[in-house]
């Protein structure tokens, strides 16, 4: 069963631009599962949609969260975090995994383990970072366009 929540904002994104406004910043909690990938990437198209961004960019974000994600679950084994930040013109995906990865045999190297090259392909920048809680992957895109004004609500 997959246990769902909003992540508090806590600043723990990373460094975005300073824009003079205050970043959006979005997050969702839940169990390393399969099931939980489709979730994430809903869950990405339905925030930066609302945020105003673009098609084109919602749909990289979303692949860039369905690769983070895959390789959470399949390498974490514990609860994982996706987290957005967009401040103007720059997004921040985190995708944190809360847990040591279990041991098993390697899968063969034409079935996976591409996943980090496409994000990597797709991102202005990426970054891995080991913290005593997990590891955290991030991607930062840009997203040069949005549609409708600056200050939504949200």
């Amino acid at each position: 069963m997959s246990h769902t929540a909003l992540v508090p904002d806590n600043g723990d994104t990373g460094p975005l631009p300073d824009t003079g406004l205050a970043p959006r910043r979005a997050g969702v909690v839940m169990r390393a599962r399969e099931q939980c990938v489709r979730a994430t990437r809903h869950f990405t198209s339905v925030v930066l949609a609302h945020w105003g961004v673009r098609r084109e960019e919602v749909e990289t974000a979303v692949l860039i969260v369905s690769e983070l994600t895959t390789n959470a679950v399949r390498h974490g084994r514990s609860d994982l975090a996706v987290t957005l930040a967009l401040a103007g013109d720059t997004l921040r995906i985190d995708v944190t995994d809360h847990g040591e990865p279990s041991p098993r045999p390697a899968p063969p190297v034409d079935e996976c383990g591409r996943g980090l090259d496409i994000v990597g392909c797709l991102a202005d920048r990426t970054e891995t970072s080991l913290q005593p809680w997990g590891r955290r992957v991030s991607a930062v895109v840009g997203v040069a366009g949005r549609r409708g004004p600056e200050h939504r609500p949200g």
